[in-house]
């Protein structure tokens, strides 16, 4: 045999080795969906996108094999040693995937609820509580402005004094305090 020939039949054998892997990767892939969709369920229209958007990754990780390691030429043997390769992994480690799939999702479960009550929870109660405060502190700001305004207006005859009084009353802080001094300013001017 010529050395030209050997090269070409380990190459190709290379490449055939390859597409087991690749077979192999894809499988492995699709049992990490399928272990996705038992643990959220999905509607049909879901699981038939899902099903379109994996075919059209897989597909191109092959093109991808395929011009990389065979100078883009598809070869028959290249798609049954993928094939190959998916039903290696179903028929070993899918198959324990598979089965051990209910626990792995029980575990995810419990993992998520722990870090959803340990550090989601608590965090979303902070910034409500930030929130809240950061409400507060506007509101009272903006009574204030509202209350200057208003008191404003009533020294240009927009409103009467008495109502100014009120007003000025019911939208400040300190309502008991401000009531004395509204008071002793009334009777001063008395």
């Amino acid at each position: 045999m010529n050395p030209i020939s050997q090269f070409s039949l380990s190459a190709g054998t290379l490449f055939f080795i390859y597409s087991v892997v690749s077979g192999f990767f894809f499988g492995l892939c699709y049992e990490i969906i399928r272990i996705l969709r038992r643990a959220i369920p999905h509607a049909d229209a879901a699981i038939a996108i899902e099903d379109f958007i994996f075919f059209v990754f897989m597909s191109a990780a092959f093109a991808i094999l395929v011009f990389s390691a065979n100078s883009g030429e598809v070869r028959g043997y290249a798609l049954i040693g993928s094939l190959i390769g998916a039903c290696i992994y179903f028929a070993t480690l899918g198959r324990l995937l598979t089965l051990l799939s209910e626990a792995i999702i029980s575990l995810v479960k419990r993992i998520f609820a722990f870090l959803t009550k340990k550090l989601l929870i608590p965090a979303l109660k902070a910034v409500k509580n930030e929130i809240i405060k950061l409400h507060s502190i506007l509101i009272r700001l903006r009574s204030r402005r509202l209350g200057r305004a208003f008191i404003h207006d009533a020294s240009h005859g927009f409103l009467s004094a008495s109502t100014s009084r009120k007003l000025k009353f019911a939208l400040t802080e300190s309502g008991v305090v401000q009531k004395k001094r509204i008071e002793k300013k009334t009777q001063e001017g008395k």
